[in-house]
């Protein structure tokens, strides 16, 4: 799960696959028009090899409740921006994988 800070994305057997930063709907000072809503900076360890896909959905579901969308999947080649949902709030799990094995 990702809240705050860097957080390093591991697999089952406990390597590192990516590196993932949380950031909310901050507005930077240029003349683009940004889209609101939380982006998850997502940036590859030098020594990871092959394929990897990546897309973030809510960690918590409530009971009963149909679960709200996930992001789009992203490839991961150095670095990569998952832009989340605006009805994405609070924790946010980040999932990894290496396509291909």
């Amino acid at each position: 799960m990702l809240s705050a800070g860097e957080t390093a994305l591991r697999n089952a057997d406990g390597s590192t696959l990516a590196l993932a930063t949380l950031s909310g709907a901050t507005a930077r000072a240029s003349a683009a028009k940004r889209k609101p809503g939380a982006t998850v900076a997502l940036r590859r360890p030098a020594k990871v090899k092959g394929k990897l896909v990546a897309w973030a959905c809510p960690a918590t579901i409530s009971g009963g409740a149909t679960p709200p969308p996930c992001s789009a999947r992203v490839s991961l080649r150095k670095s990569a921006t998952l832009r989340l949902p605006a009805s994405m709030a609070g924790k946010v799990r980040v999932v990894v994988i290496r396509v291909g094995r």
